[in-house]
């Protein structure tokens, strides 16, 4: 295992070693929370732990598929595929974003998975498509609607 690797995994045991002991006053709510310590929220918490500890950050989100579960669980997504905005300090939303894709030239397809409205952007490859330089241009509540060019202005699409 490469050095980098046996920290990052070593951090994460420290952090999540012990499952954490989710409590609340609604038995509902209660029974929710067991449901998903019982479905696998401790390798969940762990893997984000990981890319926390290798990459500076990780976020986790609500996913459901409808063909994989029928119930909702928690995902982890690393922080060099998401595209965090703040107000004042607080962070207000997050983009996820996936290569969709890429061909030989330097142009990309990226789906970006936003709150408001999802959307497909295309753009530039970054220098390193594992740790990106720079987010996509392409805001989430545009990416219908515009494409970036080459210079950086932006272009109705169509």
């Amino acid at each position: 295992m490469p050095l980098a690797g046996g920290i990052a995994r070593a951090s994460s045991g420290l952090l999540f070693s012990e499952p954490p002991k989710l409590v609340s006053d609604g038995t509902p709510t209660q029974a929710r929370l067991d449901d998903l310590m019982k479905s696998g929220l401790q390798p969940t918490l762990l893997e984000g732990g990981e890319l926390c500890a290798a990459l500076g950050g990780a976020y986790l989100r609500v996913v459901w598929d409808e063909e994989v579960s029928d119930r909702p669980w928690i995902d982890t997504v690393a922080a060099d595929r998401a595209v965090p905005e703040f107000w004042y300090g607080r962070l207000l939303a997050v983009t996820f974003w996936t290569v969709v894709e890429s061909d030989d030239s330097r142009r990309v397809l990226r789906h970006l998975e936003a709150l408001v409205m999802p959307g497909v952007s295309a753009g530039r490859r970054w220098p390193s498509q594992s740790a990106p330089a720079r987010p996509p241009r392409t805001r989430p509540c545009c990416a219908s609607a515009r494409m970036s060019s080459s210079r950086g202005r932006s272009r109705t699409a169509g």
